[in-house]
């Protein structure tokens, strides 16, 4: 029996699609150019590939537990399938805590990293960079579901614009040779952990179960297009970046970029890091607007005030790096993942039905996922000097 989901609004294929590719492109696809360049260009398409069907089974996991559990948020997942016993409530609230915990801190470093990209576009205190960028984006996410949809419709294909745009200005460029040698394990392993960063979109999978109201087919095909187009521009950043930073690729691609093509690129280059954070700040503000809702059972305008504002609050008062903030959430992920796929296989098993996975849910298929879960996790940690 189809659980009944249900939705604030509905989405069309194309505006779920994007808000997969939306989340998921970030500060990881400005990252995968660096250390590509210490693999052979072969090794980079395979490993992207890896990390590219990875990930499309672990959102397709994703999925059909929030479609299981009427399409709820991890939250109450958690609640439904694993947490028993007298503890139950206690563990409910501490994983909300946790989980709200995350989601803010990363919220504050989408606010931090999008105001230095709009400084360096238009030079203002950060401070109001913040403020600007949080009543512009945050004033979306006040709209609901069907807005987001809407504006990371255009937003990504302006995104895709700015790729093509470089593409083009790197053919009339001298070439750099491309890459033939994989340096060391690490270095391959590395590129792995960068890779599944970058076509991760663990929280937005969930609002286009909603959106498409539960049906497999179209939840499956957004999520193949999703994370496939996001693979597609993650390629094509990095062959342009390897082509014509005329050896000297930065950890900033579009930084080594500018050398070849011109100083416009580093402009360019703000303005798609500024793009790139705003529709992950929009899905991750929406994710954790329904996580508040579901647990405190007050209303999405409130429960957007609740979500928005401590993030604006930890960005505008200096309490951290965008850097520092990501580290913290990335060891949050790494437990929140590994509950993730325990949950997904007892809510399968009590299913008795797999309408999104098939038999790619199954239980060699959620050891694969674990497995690659903590390569990513040891690459994302290790040397690659």
């Amino acid at each position: 029996m189809k659980p009944i989901i249900e939705s604030e609004a509905r989405l069309s294929v194309w505006e779920a699609t994007s808000i997969i590719i939306g989340h998921s492109i970030g500060g990881g696809i400005m990252a995968v150019p660096f250390l590509a360049a210490r693999n052979s260009f072969v090794s980079v398409v395979l490993i992207i590939l890896a990390a590219f069907f990875c990930n499309v089974l672990l959102h397709f996991m994703i999925a059909e537990l929030s479609y299981n559990c009427g399409g709820l948020q991890m939250v109450k997942c958690f609640e439904t399938f694993l947490f028993r016993g007298r503890g139950k409530t206690a563990l409910t609230w501490a994983s909300f805590a946790l989980f709200g915990f995350s989601v803010i801190i990363n919220i504050s470093g989408y606010i931090i990293g999008a105001a230095e990209a709009i400084v360096a576009l238009v030079p203002m205190p950060l401070w109001l960079a913040e403020t600007i960028f949080f009543a512009l984006a945050g004033g979306v996410v006040l709209f609901g579901l069907k807005a987001v949809g809407i504006f990371e419709k255009y937003t990504v294909l302006l995104i895709y614009g700015i790729v093509a745009l470089l593409a083009v200005a790197v053919a009339f460029v001298p070439w750099a040779p491309l890459p033939a040698v994989t340096q060391s394990a690490n270095a391959a392993l590395a590129l792995f952990g960068m890779g599944m960063f970058a076509l991760a979109a663990n929280q937005s999978v969930i609002q286009a179960v909603k959106g498409l109201g539960g049906e497999a087919k179209k939840i499956r095909l957004s999520i193949v297009l999703g994370i496939g187009l996001d693979a597609v521009l993650v390629l094509a950043l990095t062959t342009a970046t390897l082509l014509g930073s005329q050896g000297q690729v930065t950890e900033l691609a579009l930084l080594g970029l500018s050398r070849g093509v011109g100083s416009w690129a580093v402009w360019i280059g703000s303005l798609f890091t500024a793009l790139a954070l705003v529709t992950t700040f929009w899905s991750s503000t929406l994710n954790l607007r329904d996580i508040v809702h579901e647990q405190l059972h007050l209303g999405n305008k409130l429960c957007w005030l609740l979500a928005a504002l401590p993030s604006f609050l930890i960005a505008v008062l200096g309490l951290g790096t965008f850097l520092s903030f990501t580290r913290i959430v990335s060891a949050i992920s790494v437990i929140g993942g590994l509950l993730l796929i325990i949950t997904y296989g007892i809510s399968r098993r009590q299913a008795n039905e797999s309408p999104i996975c098939g038999r790619w849910g199954s239980a060699p298929f959620q050891w694969l996922i674990i497995a690659a879960s903590v390569l990513a996790a040891v690459g994302s940690l290790i040397s690659i000097d």
